[in-house]
């Protein structure tokens, strides 16, 4: 299931990060939290959550999953950010 999952991304790694960036950024409006206060609550400095949302800097998986526990994201919610992060790629 999981190797199905990741079958046909076939994007570059500027794409990918520039999507991923944006779509945590617009959860994080969501919350309507602002980028110094959640930086704050990721324990980084706000230039950082810039740069991850605007795909200038890419995030490890341990660093995504600790944005998704900051934005209260729980599995189900993560699975549904996956699939969407592969629907926007492919």
């Amino acid at each position: 299931m999981i190797a199905d999952f990741w079958q046909g991304w076939s994007v570059s790694r500027k794409t990918f990060d520039e999507e991923l960036g944006r779509i945590l950024a617009g959860h994080r409006r969501s919350l309507d939290m602002s980028q110094e206060f959640f930086s704050s609550c990721l324990g980084r400095d706000q230039t950082y959550v810039s740069k991850v949302e605007t795909g200038k800097r890419a995030i490890t998986l341990q660093e995504f999953l600790r944005w998704c526990d900051a934005l209260n994201l729980d599995d189900a919610a993560v699975m549904e950010l996956s699939a969407k992060m592969k629907s926007h790629v492919e």
